[in-house]
């Protein structure tokens, strides 16, 4: 978390009543979500063709207020780190999980080279919250905040308070990037404009209930450095294939020319109560029975009154509409779901 003179005790909390009460705050209405993010911004005149030339999406093509998803890739194409670019008039912020913040800064420290670009670590800065649900708009207004564009990543930055559109759940949302020193303020009147919308606080348990509803994978759970793009079924989303050269380019086209990858990250509507994350996933009717791969995330949909999970499985088990079974081969059974395309849910 960002440090604040007084830590206020409730942005750590796993719930603050119910977790799937909480859940139901966002479908219903609006939830505060406070984010465990923090951040860099690039100064200098070469940050642009810094961040855009180490980064697998065209950062080059944004302009001020636009942003992106991107990955830093090694030279063979597998993913380091996972990060957020906005574009501003003379910088360019980055956000990041707090856990990759310092290996970030060292890896971008040790990449420059002759460029003129300054790092500074924005943690002690800033503090993220994200506000989401069906009655977003109305409890913006109540703000007095305005929404950014209609991209995601769009972003405005106003008295020193930034609204970057940004979709953590299966409703529209915003972040809400605050001076750090002033978290505790707006954490009480987010809170108290949410419950005036017969909303509230989401607690991290909560959180990750909406986030595998709205099949976000995570790093370090449902991909890691282990994975190419393609596998972590992040292609649409992070990487652009005419931008021309970035570290790992080579590797990700050839990918996506050739499918030559292994496995994939997809998602799945089991059959019964969520799965365990770890529970080797099986392809339904092979001979012999043997494991294709393992559940990562899972969850109860609390909007779509259902079982919904992500799993790591070989491609030959990752065709939309097949059916896996989980825990073992007489297991309950789970249809398979593409989670790499944009538009409407992948659950429905």
């Amino acid at each position: 978390m960002a440090q604040v003179a007084t830590p206020p005790p409730l942005f750590a909390r796993a719930e603050f009543q119910d977790a799937c009460a909480e859940a139901a705050f966002v479908h219903r209405a609006v939830g505060v979500l406070p984010m465990d993010l923090s951040g860099l911004t690039l100064t200098g005149a070469d940050r642009v063709g810094f961040i855009h030339s180490i980064s697998s999406n065209d950062v080059a093509s944004l302009s001020t207020g636009q942003g992106c998803f991107s990955l830093i890739l090694t030279a063979k194409g597998k993913i380091q780190y996972p990060l957020t670019v906005l574009v501003a008039p003379d910088r360019i912020d980055l956000g990041v999980e707090e856990s990759l913040l310092e290996p970030l800064k060292s890896f971008l420290e040790s990449s420059l080279v002759m460029e003129d670009v300054r790092i500074q670590d924005a943690s002690r800065d800033w503090q993220f919250f994200n506000l989401s649900g069906s009655r977003l708009v109305e409890a913006m207004d109540q703000l007095n905040l305005r929404m950014p564009g209609k991209r995601e990543f769009d972003w405005i930055e106003e008295k020193g308070v930034s609204v970057i559109r940004c979709s953590r759940t299966i409703e529209a949302g915003v972040d809400i990037r605050v001076a750090a020193d002033q978290a505790a303020e707006w954490f009480e009147k987010l809170v108290f404009v949410a419950q005036g919308q017969d909303g509230g606080p989401v607690g991290a348990i909560a959180r990750d209930i909406l986030r595998i509803e709205a099949a976000q994978p995570k790093f370090g759970i449902d991909y890691s450095w282990e994975h190419f793009p393609q596998e972590a079924a992040l292609e649409n989303r992070a990487v652009s294939f005419t931008k021309g050269c970035f570290t790992g380019q080579e590797v990700v086209a050839r990918i996506k020319t050739y499918g030559d990858v292994r496995r994939r990250l997809v998602g799945m509507v089991p059959a019964g109560p969520p799965p365990a994350p770890g529970d080797a996933v099986y392809l339904d009717g092979a001979e012999p029975p043997e494991p294709v791969g393992n559940v990562t995330s899972a969850a109860r949909s609390i909007k779509y009154s259902k079982s919904v999970a992500l799993a790591m499985v070989s491609t030959r088990a990752a065709s939309p509409g097949g059916v896996l079974r989980v825990s073992s081969i007489d297991g309950a059974q789970a249809r398979v779901v593409d989670i790499a395309g944009t538009g409407s849910s992948p659950w429905l």
